[in-house]
């Protein structure tokens, strides 16, 4: 099995359970981490799984 080094818009939102046009106007925000390359936005797991352990740690306070 090849490890994914990025996801698209929608592997991604799939991944973080949230539609793809909320994920994407919050990557294009700035509030959601991604890589832009040309018009394309992709995300690294490793980012999307970070961005989860913060907002975690957020909520809980």
């Amino acid at each position: 099995m090849t490890t994914r080094l990025a996801l698209n818009v929608t592997e991604a939102a799939e991944e973080v359970r949230v539609s793809a046009s909320w994920l994407r106007r919050e990557a294009k925000a700035g509030r959601f981490p991604c890589v832009r390359l040309g018009r394309r936005l992709l995300f690294r797991p490793e980012a999307i799984q970070q961005y989860l352990a913060e907002r975690e740690t957020a909520t809980a306070r």
